[in-house]
């Protein structure tokens, strides 16, 4: 994997698709779960499911790239207002 926040910079190969795979299976597996759904060909995220850090940047690309490695749409639903968003 990495050694290193994936969200961080610094001068580092591009992240293999193979290790979005890895990093979606063991930090995100209810999106993995909804993107390996053969019945769906779109996926949906919630703009406030993420906050600003590097690391959850980071993670919201890899949610996004893994769905299009699956061959997955990804709609970005609004932010409702209902409840805060994550710093």
């Amino acid at each position: 994997m990495l050694d290193r926040p994936i969200g961080t910079t610094g001068h580092s190969p591009e992240i293999t698709d193979e290790a979005i795979i890895q990093i979606v299976g063991e930090r995100l597996p209810h999106w993995k779960l909804a993107c390996d759904n053969a019945a769906a060909d779109t996926v949906i995220l919630q703009q406030g499911a993420f906050g600003r850090t590097p690391d959850e940047i980071g993670l919201m690309h890899a949610t996004i790239r893994y769905a299009g490695i699956v061959g997955k749409t990804v709609m970005i639903a609004p932010y409702s207002g209902a409840e805060e968003p994550k710093q």
